[in-house]
């Protein structure tokens, strides 16, 4: 029983990672004006293949982090119900270390949520704030903060919109009672 449930939790995934490669590419504008090089015909012609190979590997890349997050949801879905470590035990099974293994499934998770396939391409610090505020902000903000090409800023203290509304409330608390304080402070330093 345990051997067929392994057999065909591999199945569900050899064909959630089985990729199409027979994409064919006829005819191709260059992103890059090669003119503004001083290169020999020859060169311009290898560079734009480098280019189309660099840009069809950069597809492949998301579409296999695509893939790879979409097998390992399945796979923590299937091993949720044990609550025993199946899924960690899988994972490092395959060789996958746990930072990426739910590095692709916040990657899928948000995909999923926001229907956006640029959330492949974002840096693990974009991806780790958005997965903060997810359930704070709107789906088109997040999409902004997604499309956005600037990188996020790193701040010591946790911006508001990553805050809760009861921890934001703590927080005012906390604040106006240091007012308080400091109103009683001066109060007595100035002698009323």
């Amino acid at each position: 029983m345990k051997n067929k449930i392994g057999k065909d939790i591999f199945n569900k995934i050899q064909n959630t990672l089985t990729i199409d490669n027979t994409e064919i590419i006829e005819s191709y504008n260059p992103k890059i004006n090669y003119n503004e090089f001083d290169l020999k015909e020859e060169e311009k012609e290898k560079l734009i293949d480098c280019e189309k190979n660099a840009l069809k590997n950069a597809k492949q890349i998301t579409q296999n982090l695509k893939n790879l997050g979409e097998a390992f949801s399945l796979a923590q879905k299937i091993f949720s119900v044990k609550r025993d470590g199946s899924f960690k035990q899988w994972y490092e099974g395959l060789n996958f270390k746990k930072d990426f293994v739910y590095m692709c499934l916040k990657r899928y998770e948000l995909y999923y949520s926001l229907e956006n396939d640029k959330i492949f391409s974002i840096t693990e610090k974009k991806l780790k704030l958005i997965s903060k505020v997810k359930d704070v902000l709107q789906k088109e903000d997040l999409n902004k903060i997604i499309n956005s090409e600037k990188e996020i800023e790193n701040t010591k203290k946790t911006p508001i919109v990553e805050m809760d509304p009861v921890r934001i409330k703590k927080e005012i608390k906390k604040y106006k009672n240091k007012i308080k304080e400091l109103e009683a402070q001066l109060k007595i330093a100035l002698g009323k």
